[in-house]
């Protein structure tokens, strides 16, 4: 069964990538990554992105502009 961890703001917490992969379109590496209830795909990368930042029609957002991200205990699937 695949049950989806939900966190305080009601939407699923981020799943950690283990290790991080180098995503050469934002130049950075992804820690994390996880859905939205509305179908918008989100990547949690090393640093800080201006805030609005699409890549690959992902939301990408910087670890260091999300300090209180909810990280779910499964891990992500995502391979670079």
């Amino acid at each position: 069964m695949n049950t989806i961890e939900l966190g305080s703001d009601g939407e699923m917490k981020w799943e950690r990538v283990d290790p991080p992969f180098w995503w050469s379109a934002a130049k950075r590496y992804v820690v994390g990554d996880r859905h939205l209830s509305n179908g918008v795909r989100q990547h949690l990368v090393q640093g800080s992105v201006p805030m609005g930042t699409i890549i690959s029609n992902a939301e990408v957002i910087g670890e260091t502009d999300l300090p209180l991200a909810e990280f779910s205990n499964k891990a992500s699937v995502s391979k670079g």
